[in-house]
């Protein structure tokens, strides 16, 4: 991606702490415009990361719009470990936001009397739902919320009989511009005289001081001279007109347009009609002439009405819906949904920036990044040193603990750290020993382990380091990535070479070469297999005929194997079987659990043929797999049982694993600490560094 000419606040630092969408939507303007934004997540992420629509989790399409243009780092400030590298972050700073009520910002002590005490020059910008001064202070607000109470609701409501929130996160987007404007004003101040300011934009303020504006009519006066509400926009008429096939906006609206819309339709008499002579006029008559308009207006089609508006010089547009935009002949023409290509979620959308500059146009440098993809580098320009944040992150303060890189290869560790690492480390051992003389296979399971999504989502990432780190295991010994996903979704999303990908849980395998495999019949349905599916269907069909969704129970954890071709019928009856039949439950897992060892074997049958197709010798060989997952794991948990393999567990199985592993960072350590232990391994036996292949 080549980016475009810096935009105007191009060597302006932010220290983002806003979540969900407000601050967001703010922060990310002010990327747009040039500014270093940095954004600081908890451990959990921005909530913003999982709503909504993800081809990977943490990464929702409404994280990548308003993640644009932003470095991500986790710091953990419950933990005084954080404070330290928060204050440096400060003092590089021009700008800190947040959107966090006063009680909790003074809890965490990022209260403006800190802040300001570290960098005196700041613009320290706080958004929350309600002005200081008033009753509501400490209300947690959302979009709905203030929609509700600023009087938009009830407006809806007036018009259409049913009072509503508007379909877009008005209050929000709104207030987040108010905020936007606030910190570039304050910016502008500090340019002239060198002084930082607190500054507070309160949601419900500034929608109701954006709504009320031209609601405010007859309440304007003391004593008032009538109601609140704006009769032009509240007149049920006022909507898309209906056509002969279909609606269009049109809105003539001053007396010229009035003159020739009323020549076009044929009814010039209209223009002399008291009711609608002026603009004070037809104030007062709005709905009269509205409804004139609606019934006129089904004689034409929209072609025809476009066409004869816009030669008469009426404003005119037709009707789109979300979908009809990303053709829309004017957006296409001025890039409004520019396409981008992301190194971990493919090929995006994009929005352009909505405003240009002939000199300092802005706009995109910066992909949207995985929760803490910068956290390293950022605290490595803040002064930090390697082992220093290793420090951090053992202490917890930019995420959970976890093994660090060589720490399997170098276990000389301290008793306190030795006390915070996962029992991996009492096991070196053992794990040394199983290795002689084998050649090691690694499974990583892409789904739950390089991006855990299981029991901690918050966890998410597979960025630079953890490709790094897979590709430098992968020259030592063959490794597969393992993913529910399609093959080429989850190539695409890994983008190594030189490893061998399963997709849909190891039922289909390729190799460097790209050529693809897909699990043999005899494999994929077993006899016993399809007795049980057999036993299922007739005892599922004698309750009504309902079916139910296999995906729901630990019945899903076989689901490829048992009821392939049932799909669409299990998928159709879900709720109906449940609701009738909440019981089903313990039906569905006993027979599970009585079929499980028959489904473990068959699952072992397609991992050796897994090891097959990457030229492993079952015998020879020693698979390791990293996963928290135990619908793959019960597979190579009967190997590890007989010997044959070992298991290593991510955050969701760390019970059921012979090895534990915290977090992606500690998966990233044990892939290199496991590279290091056979480069070790290597040049004992040949005297020079290892290598391996796949």
């Amino acid at each position: 991606m080549t980016p475009p000419p810096r935009g105007p606040l191009d060597g302006i630092r932010v220290i983002d702490l806003t979540t969900v969408m407000l601050g967001p939507f703010c922060t990310m303007i002010l990327g747009e415009m040039g500014a270093d934004v940095i954004k600081v997540e908890p451990p959990g992420g921005d909530i913003g990361r999982w709503t909504g629509v993800t081809r990977t989790p943490g990464m929702s399409a409404a994280y990548m719009m308003k993640g644009r243009n932003k470095r991500s780092v986790v710091l953990d400030l419950k933990r005084p470990e954080a404070r330290e590298p928060l204050r440096r972050l400060v003092e590089s700073a021009d700008v800190f936001v947040h959107n966090m009520r006063p009680k909790a910002a003074a809890q965490l002590a990022i209260d403006y009397e800190t802040i300001v005490a570290w960098k005196p020059d700041i613009v320290y910008a706080a958004t929350t739902g309600y002005g200081e001064a008033g009753p509501y202070v400490d209300r947690p607000a959302y979009d709905d919320l203030i929609q509700g109470a600023s009087g938009l609701a009830a407006l809806n409501g007036e018009v259409t009989g049913t009072p509503r929130y508007g379909p877009s996160v008005l209050a929000d987007k709104t207030t987040g511009l108010f905020l936007t404007y606030a910190i570039a004003m304050a910016l502008f101040h500090r340019e002239r005289t060198g002084e930082g300011q607190r500054l507070h934009v309160p949601m419900y303020e500034a929608f109701t001081a954006f709504l009320i504006n031209e609601h405010m009519q007859g309440r304007a006066y003391e004593p008032p001279l009538g109601p609140a509400g704006y009769r032009r926009v509240l007149s049920p008429s006022r909507r898309p007109y209906r056509t002969a096939d279909g609606h269009v906006c049109a809105l003539p609206y001053n007396d010229r347009h009035w003159r020739r819309f009323f020549e076009v339709v044929g009814r010039p008499e209209l223009a002399d009609d008291a009711r609608f002579a002026d603009q004070a006029a037809r104030s007062r008559n709005i709905d009269s002439l509205y409804a004139i308009v609606d019934e006129i207006m089904p004689s034409r089609s929209t072609a025809e009405w476009l066409q004869a508006l816009e030669a008469a010089d009426i404003p005119v547009m037709p009707m789109n819906t979300p979908e009809d935009l990303f053709d829309c002949p004017h957006l296409s023409a001025v890039g409004m949904f520019p396409e981008v290509e992301h190194p971990s979620e493919g090929r995006l959308r994009h929005l352009k920036v909505p405003v240009n500059f002939s000199r300092t146009p802005g706009g995109y440098y910066h992909h949207a990044e995985q929760l803490g993809q910068s956290t390293d580098a950022v605290l490595a320009e803040l002064g930090y040193a390697a082992a220093e944040i290793a420090g951090l992150r053992a202490a917890g303060a930019t995420g959970s603990a976890g093994i660090a890189a060589g720490d399997i290869a170098e276990p000389a560790i301290d008793d306190a750290q030795a006390r915070s690492l996962p029992s991996a480390l009492d096991r070196l051992d053992d794990f040394r020993a199983r290795l002689a003389g084998r050649r090691p296979a690694v499974f990583l399971d892409y789904d739950g382990t390089l991006t855990p999504i299981v029991a901690r989502p918050e966890l998410a990432t597979f960025g630079d380091e953890m490709r790094a780190s897979v590709d430098r295991l992968a020259a030592l010994c063959p490794v597969a990535v393992i993913s529910g996903r399609g093959l080429a979704d989850v190539r695409r999303l890994v983008g190594l070479e030189r490893i061998h990908y399963a997709g849909s849980h190891g039922y289909e395998i390729c190799g460097p070469d790209g050529v693809e495999h897909v699990l043999p019949e005899a494999i994929r349905f077993p006899a016993v297999i399809e007795a049980a599916s057999a036993e299922l269907q007739s005892a599922l069909d004698s309750i009504d005929g309902a079916l139910v969704e296999a995906k729901r129970y630990s019945v899903a954890v076989h689901y490829r194997l048992v009821v392939d071709a049932d799909r669409p019928k299990l998928d159709a009856a879900v709720d109906r079987a449940l609701t009738q039949h909440p019981d089903l439950r313990k039906t569905l897992g006993k027979m599970v659990y009585e079929l499980r060892p028959a489904l473990a074997w068959d699952k072992g049958k397609a991992v050796r043929w897994m090891m097959a197709k990457m030229g492993l010798d079952a015998h020879a060989a020693l698979p390791i797999y990293i996963g928290d997952d135990v619908t793959d794991e019960d597979a190579f948990r009967a190997l590890a049982d007989d010997g044959m393999g070992i298991l290593v567990g991510a955050p969701g199985d760390a019970t059921a694993a012979r090895y534990a592993l915290a977090d992606p960072k500690a998966v990233e350590g044990f892939l290199d600490g496991l590279a290091a232990l056979l480069r070790q391994r290597d040049e004992r036996a040949h005297g020079s560094p290892g290598t391996g292949s796949n």
